[in-house]
Parts: C-alpha cells; structure tokens; sequence
C-alpha cells in the first residue's frame, strides 16, 4: 500500500517543538514522540523516518510565500506589515479576512503543505499517491439539527477516489539518504550487503554528484558523476527496466547538463544501445570511452 499523500501533509501541521514524527515503513503509520522518548525505543532506526521538524517547516515563511504571490497592491502592502513583530500569525489572519483573501490563504497553505510532503516523499524513497475523496451533495450541505431525516441512518456509499499522479521528479543525493538507492535496482540485489554498501560510499564526496529520479516517490533511476576540472564527467546511469525508453535517461542527463556549463560522459560499462542512446542525447564520441556535447 502507498502512503496517501494528503496524509502526510496533516501529519506535517501536527509537528511542533514538544512533538517529534516519525513514519515507521514497516506498519505505514506515523509515530510520535516526546524530545527525549527516541532514546528509550527499540525500534529498528531504518524503519523509522523522521518528518521535517518545525523549524523546517517555518509556518512565518510560508505566510511570505503566500504574500509573494499576490499581486501589487493593498492587499498585499498591508499583508507585508502585519507579519512584523509580535502577533504576526494572529494579524495575518484578520487582516486576510478584512481583504476577503482567507480561502485562498488556507488554499495556498494546503498546497505548500502537499508539496513539503511530496519532496519528503522524494528525498526518502517513500511512495505515494494524491488521493482524494470526492464528498455528494449531503456531506457539503449545512446540518440542520431540526431536520429528522438527517438523523436517519444512510445507506453505505462507495465515495469515488480520485488519484492525481504526479510527474516524474528529480532528487539530489546527499550523503543522509544515499543508502535509499538500494532500493531502486535489481542491479543492486544482485550484488552481495558489502559490495553494495561499498558501491554507495563510492558515490560520497563533494566532487561527486548523484540525481535520482521518483515516480511518485519510488526511485525508478540515479545517474552518477565526479567533477573533474571544470566538467562534470557521467560514471555511471542505471532505470529500471520497466521505465527505459520514456525519457527517464535523457531527463537525468539534460539535468546533469542544466547544472553545469560544461558535461561529459565517461563510462566503464557500455554496449551498442548505451551508445546509441548517448549520441541520440546529442554526445559525440571523442575517445573510446568518453562522451561530449557536440
């Protein structure tokens, strides 16, 4: 079962500085707990992931977010000076009502929130979808505690779900969440616990890059590099199987290239594919195993 994502957007609003979160992989449910507690549990630590804690979140700069993307004018002048000082959070919300701006502040905040968890998602390997129920007519309307048919039991109604599948996104690899590669590949369950811990330490360091890419937060490809010089030379890319041939590869590679004015690829493994594939992203071959924008 994947995570809902909406779940993992409410568990964010209940973070605070009294409460840590964590999601535990292995029963797909969130844990909390006091700032001392972790140290007494017995969890096993790879099964626990922790949310963003507060100061990630920053409730004050998503309120500058919101202001950021209004249009010039008074709304937005008088939205800028209630966030200074004391009691911004309580001025900010009444000035949003003076402005008839509310519903689009809670509408701006529930969307920063789903992204927050979307880049959680990414960043730890945690798959997800975005599902939402679609509620009928009764469940919008006003209760009306007069009315007796409202307190007569209703027929069960199978509610439709609707899943929005998001597009495929791109992760940086840093050295807190470089070991989540071995869940991506067979490649990586073909090698043995030590080659494969050895093979992702190889990838740590600062003149190293490593993306992966997440379908709806499952790894699905990485492309691995080292910058030499100026360039920043590709090692090694690997997709899964069932993703190769629908641009996974050349998305990782056009990434490589939009982060750095200078790229080139230099690969111990290669087959006639590989190099067809290389020059169709447009690398000529210039030596027997390196490659560059022509």
């Amino acid at each position: 079962m994947t995570l809902n994502l909406r779940d993992a957007a409410d568990a964010m609003r209940m973070v605070s500085d009294e409460s840590i979160g964590y999601y535990n992989r292995a029963d797909e449910t969130f844990q909390w707990y006091g700032p001392y507690e972790r140290e007494e549990e017995q969890e096993d630590e790879e099964d626990l992931v922790p949310l963003p804690s507060r100061y990630d979140i920053n409730d004050y700069h998503i309120m500058e977010e919101f202001i950021d993307s209004l249009e010039d004018g008074q709304a937005k002048e008088w939205l800028g000076n209630s966030i200074r000082g004391r009691g911004a959070f309580r001025r900010f919300r009444g000035t949003c009502e003076r402005f008839g701006l509310l519903d689009d502040w809670y509408a701006f905040q529930d969307e920063y929130y789903l992204n927050l968890a979307r880049d959680w998602c990414d960043a730890n390997n945690i798959p997800y979808e975005n599902r939402e129920e679609e509620m009928d007519d009764d469940d919008n309307a006003d209760f009306d505690w007069n009315d007796e048919e409202q307190f007569r039991p209703r027929e069960e109604v199978q509610k439709e779900v609707k899943v929005q599948k998001d597009p495929f996104r791109i992760v940086e690899m840093s050295e807190r969440n470089m070991n989540l590669l071995s869940y991506l590949t067979d490649a990586y369950d073909r090698l043995m616990e030590e080659e494969r811990e050895e093979h992702t330490d190889e990838m740590i360091g600062e003149d190293q890059f490593v993306y992966a890419v997440s379908d709806n937060g499952r790894f699905i490809a990485y492309v691995y590099g080292k910058y030499i010089e100026d360039t920043a030379v590709v090692k090694e890319m690997y997709v899964r199987k069932e993703y190769r041939h629908k641009g996974v590869g050349r998305s990782l590679l056009d990434h490589v290239r939009q982060e750095n004015e200078k790229t080139a690829v230099r690969m111990e493994r290669q087959n006639d594919s590989v190099k067809a594939f290389l020059k169709a992203c447009g690398y000529g071959r210039i030596k027997a195993v390196e490659y560059t924008v022509e």
